[in-house]
């Protein structure tokens, strides 16, 4: 029992009639009437009548027959759903992202991805760029969003646009009156800072953007930059963040640009190497496409 005798039977009840319907299926009349029979020896039971006139289904014939017609409605379904998933149309993508990518461009991105697929269930996870790539590594997520260079070179990534950096500041400090700074004007501070072992290279590019500046920063606090906006509200120093951070608004800080050359913190999208999925490579064409073409 197959498909092709599903479909033989489906033809036979339709047409009530070998010939036309040997006709449709591009088979001959000796070759239905036979795939019929051994169909009705393997069921037991007689699924059509033989007497003259039209070919009509018997009992037992009418209930295969409907039960028939579900299956290649399924059977169609199934192959319609692979050519989806095999195109990227639908599925599952899951995306890792750390708290900063948030709060600059993705919320905007998902929303432009969930606009032209909507077929496609997304899964979040927020980790840091060193469990992003332990986590694609592992096949726990798909892609991630996070901060170059990588350690893993099983891993590829495209690099996005990168991040400028804004000066986060208590509001009581001098400083915070000035519409922009130089990093020189920051020299005598107490400085907040993101740990090394969280962007090593972005690290010590502020580090030397400071050395270039004349100074040596005064770290008197390690955090997250999340964590670093409310400490600065603290009064305790100031820090740099990156500009998708100035939403969060709290009180007794302010955020000032600097007009020093500094370090953009750099972005790129990350994923498994020759393992890509259709869904994958959906979102990142969406990620190179033109701003005009995303609506």
């Amino acid at each position: 029992m197959d498909l092709r005798s599903f479909q033989c039977v489906l033809a036979l009840a339709d047409c009530e009639h070998f010939g036309r319907a040997a006709q449709r299926l591009h088979m001959t009349q000796p070759a239905l009437s036979q795939r019929i029979a051994l169909l009705e020896e393997e069921v037991g039971h007689s699924l059509f009548t033989r007497t003259r006139g039209p070919i009509r289904p018997t009992t037992a014939g009418r209930a295969f027959i409907a039960r028939a017609r579900n299956v290649l409605a399924q059977a169609d379904a199934a192959k319609a759903d692979a050519q989806l998933a095999a195109s990227g149309l639908v599925g599952q993508l899951r995306i890792g992202f750390t708290p900063i990518i948030l709060y600059q461009n993705l919320p905007e991105l998902l929303r432009d991805f969930q606009t032209h697929y909507p077929d496609i269930h997304i899964e979040l996870h927020e980790l840091t760029s060193l469990q992003q790539e332990q986590a694609l590594q592992g096949g726990y997520i798909d892609i991630g969003l996070t901060h170059p260079p990588l350690a893993n070179s099983s891993l590829q990534c495209q690099s996005l646009e990168p991040i400028p950096l804004i000066m986060a500041m208590p509001a009581s400090w001098p400083q915070s009156a000035c519409k922009s700074l130089r990093l020189e004007d920051c020299a005598d501070i107490p400085w907040i800072m993101t740990p090394r072992e969280i962007g090593p290279v972005f690290y010590d590019g502020i580090l030397a953007a400071c050395h270039r500046a004349g100074f040596s920063p005064k770290i008197v606090q390690e955090a997250v930059m999340s964590t670093l906006i409310g400490l600065v509200s603290t009064g305790i120093g100031a820090g740099l963040v990156t500009e998708g951070f100035a939403v969060i608004k709290r009180p007794h800080m302010v955020y000032i640009p600097v007009k020093t050359d500094l370090p953009l913190l750099p972005v790129a999208a990350a994923w498994k190497k020759k393992s890509i999925n259709p869904v994958v490579q959906r979102f990142l064409d969406l990620l190179v496409m033109p701003s005009a073409n995303k609506t």
